[in-house]
């Protein structure tokens, strides 16, 4: 294993070596010929870039107003009440730390209480619930909107505010959870951006107007509409798709990428601005692009064949039983903490099903190990046989297993249960051994802990057992 790990490796360096030569003499000739020609192309690549790091940073508050929308706890706060108004002020002033944005807020449409992380509870007396962004939020037909406002707490500061809607378990509109971060904070990221990338970077709405640009930006224009030089190219800006074209900026070519952002509902804005733009540098830098990401393509081809190999063998080892080819114990805790979690979020039906075989303990005293794995085998190959798609089979300890049953409630995995336990009548007897099985089964009880679940239907197994053993008890 070792040598063959190093022969690997020593053929990806390789592989690596050559493609940074090769590189690295394209880039040379690439430089020269640029320089001797005086011409700079601005690369679409930089243009990807630009958008996917500045997206990066601008949608972290748009994903942190939705997970607080969709957050249970705050959705059960509200809906029980809104009492210990306290615990929600700290759930607030965690989400504004956690990601650094100026304020986190949640408003009641119920109460008419705005919470916010920063002195804690405005009154009703505001009348929010009146307000154009609240009625704007509360009627639009998305799952949030973002308006540029004044801060409450500092009125000489704008902040874009996304809204995001709050409903209860029957889609009911209980309030609006969001976040704000001020506008002159999201210059200074536009304004990074610009230094570094050498671009002019900046945001425009649907009708034309400049939402956001770089604080270093001189205010000429607030719409697009009024750069006469732009004008021709409407169209081709307002496409909600990415673009691309060349226009005359003070009498020199420069090249515009425009591309709508939907989370935002804005289009992200980058111009360049250079002289002689050279369609033979634009391909000889796409020659270059693409024969070294043919190189990486085939580097990486390589790589997840080999990783990939071995992973699939150390998971197969980590994650199954080897006797029984069921998932191991190790395997199926996460999973059912992953099934749990599922339930009590969307309150979906949750069963399983707890079976041990009766008297192993005297079946491999009297026939041997080998007659007893063997009835292990045959008892895991039926349970996978019975079980669903969704289902999860695991062999929990030496002769007992587990059936995790997804979107079943107790009469369904109870009717699970007795085709496991019809299967076994017809199974194939080793040395003639007669084998019979006790199960317990359990149906998940909202906010139960996986401890408490497993223990329910353990309960109802060991019921089964004192009475007589080779039956179906269901947990209470």
């Amino acid at each position: 294993m070792l040598l063959m790990r190093k022969k690997y490796n020593t053929i990806l360096l390789g592989f690596l070596l050559c493609g940074f030569i090769l590189t690295s003499w394209l880039s040379f000739n690439l430089a020269h010929n640029s320089i001797s020609k005086e011409t700079v192309n601005p690369l679409s690549l930089t243009q990807d870039t630009v958008y996917s790091e500045i997206q990066e940073d601008l949608m972290q508050p748009i994903y942190a107003a939705k997970n607080m929308a969709n957050n249970t706890f705050l959705r059960r706060w509200a809906v029980q009440g809104e009492s210990k108004p306290e615990l929600l002020i700290e759930y607030l002033k965690y989400i504004k730390q956690d990601i650094n944005i100026d304020i986190s807020f949640f408003a009641s449409s119920q109460s008419g209480v705005f919470y916010h992380d920063g002195d804690g509870v405005i009154s009703g007396s505001e009348n929010f619930t009146q307000q154009q962004w609240f009625i704007a939020a509360i009627n639009s037909p998305h799952d949030y909107v973002i308006n540029i406002d004044q801060h409450h707490l500092t009125p000489s500061k704008y902040t874009l505010f996304i809204n995001y809607k709050v409903v209860d378990a029957h889609e009911n509109i209980i309030g609006i959870a969001g976040v704000g971060i001020t506008l002159s904070k999201l210059k200074k990221i536009i304004t990074q951006y610009q230094r570094h990338y050498h671009r002019k970077i900046y945001f425009i709405d649907e009708q034309g107007s400049i939402t956001l640009q770089a604080s270093s930006e001189p205010k000429k224009l607030n719409n697009i509409h009024q750069n006469d030089e732009l004008l021709p190219y409407l169209d081709n800006i307002f496409l909600k798709q990415q673009t691309a074209f060349e226009f005359e900026y003070n009498s020199q070519p420069a090249i515009l990428h425009s591309r709508w952002v939907e989370q935002l509902g804005w289009y992200l804005i980058i111009e360049h601005h250079n002289k002689g733009t050279s369609s033979l540098v634009s391909q000889e830098i796409l020659s270059s692009l693409l024969l070294s990401g043919s190189l990486i393509l085939l580097v990486l081809c390589y790589a997840h064949r080999t990783f990939d190999k071995y992973q699939r063998q150390i998971e197969a080892i980590a994650s199954f039983d080897k006797l029984s080819n069921a998932l191991n114990r190790q395997a199926f805790d996460p999973l059912l903490t992953q099934h749990v979690i599922q339930a009590q979020q969307k309150q979906q039906r949750l069963s399983l099903i707890l079976l041990d075989i009766d008297h192993f303990k005297h079946i491999n005293d009297s026939y041997g190990h080998l007659a007893g794995d063997k009835i292990i085998q045959q008892v895991a190959l039926i349970c996978q046989q019975v079980a669903q798609d969704n289902d999860v089979v695991c062999r929990w300890g030496g002769e007992e297993f587990i059936v995790l049953l997804p979107h079943s409630d107790l009469a369904k995995a109870q009717q699970t249960a007795e085709q496991i336990k019809h299967q076994l009548k017809n199974m194939v007897q080793v040395q003639e051994i007669a084998v019979t099985v006790s199960f317990g089964v359990a149906q998940y009880q909202i906010k139960e802990s996986d401890e408490s679940f497993i223990s329910r239907a353990d309960n109802a197994l060991l019921q089964a057992k004192r009475l007589g053993r080779n039956r179906i008890t269901l947990a209470s």
